[in-house]
């Protein structure tokens, strides 16, 4: 059994950032669990728009680290975030939209958020496309921008990992453990593989954890397709792994909807596109 001042669950760009600031501030020990890959959820698929400016007062801080944080990041790590500082215009044109922009003007600049008021000229410089008759009011962040929010979330983990934090993904968080009022532990799960997509699974997970069990088997093989097929592909070619054998039923390329049909229903079996010649 493993002992942390902190444990994390969910290696996304949250469960990243919290564990490098942490990192940063103290030398607490901190580990961070993962269910999947790190960064392969929401963070992986996300706009990735770092915006200063929000209706909701807490979010304007939080935007403004971000900003702060990437070129510490670099500094740390010798990498670019690539963080495009293209700035971000809001507009209103209506009565309603002019009070929430003035509103959010006025709570940027209590934390030094740089913002200005551009008039019409500022306007068309920027976005010359732009039909300017129905602006009421407007607002310039200057250091608003984007980025990759994948690239952003494995610069926290690196930095954090530099800092001594530890990581452990394909782990699942299945129980919190609490001694009266007192959190003291978490239980782990660890499943390996994909079944079918109404496949269901009731099992005592505290039974398995405690026992150091881990749980594996699929239908269709690995999880993480871009890791694992490669090694099949490279053990294949190296006369390792006789894949020939293992495929029980071939689709022609025209039959593509049937195989996509049979996987969705969850027919056993290793099936394989073929690509006529």
């Amino acid at each position: 059994m493993d002992f942390y001042d902190h444990i994390i669950v969910g290696g996304g760009i949250l469960g990243a950032s919290i564990a490098y600031h942490i990192s940063k501030k103290s030398n607490d020990t901190v580990l961070v669990l993962e269910r999947n890959d790190f960064a392969s959820g929401a963070s992986s698929r996300s706009a990735g728009l770092v915006l200063q400016g929000s209706t909701k007062k807490s979010n304007i801080p939080l935007a403004k680290k971000t900003v702060e944080v990437i070129s510490q990041l670099e500094q740390e790590l010798g990498e670019t975030v690539e963080y495009h500082k293209t700035g971000s215009l809001r507009l209103a044109s209506s009565k309603e939209r002019v009070s929430e922009l003035n509103s959010m003007i006025e709570t940027a600049s209590l934390f030094d958020v740089d913002v200005s008021v551009p008039n019409d000229r500022d306007i068309n410089k920027m976005a010359p496309w732009l039909n300017q008759e129905e602006i009421q009011q407007a607002a310039f962040f200057p250091s608003d921008g984007y980025l990759d929010s994948y690239r952003l979330t494995w610069h926290y983990l690196k930095a954090a990992k530099n800092n001594g934090v530890k990581f452990r993904s394909n782990l699942a968080a299945a129980e919190v453990i609490i001694d009266r009022t007192k959190i003291c532990g978490i239980d782990t799960v660890t499943f390996v593989g994909l079944d079918s997509e109404d496949a269901t699974i009731n099992l005592k997970t505290t039974a398995i954890t405690r026992a150091e069990k881990t749980i594996s088997g699929s239908i269709y093989g690995s999880a993480c397709t871009h890791r694992d097929f490669a090694l099949y592909g490279e053990k294949f070619l190296e006369g390792k792994l006789p894949i020939d054998l293992m495929v029980n039923r071939r689709y022609h390329l025209r039959e593509i909807n049937i195989a996509l049909s049979d996987m969705l229903e969850g027919k056993p079996g290793r099936g394989v596109i073929v690509f006529d010649h």
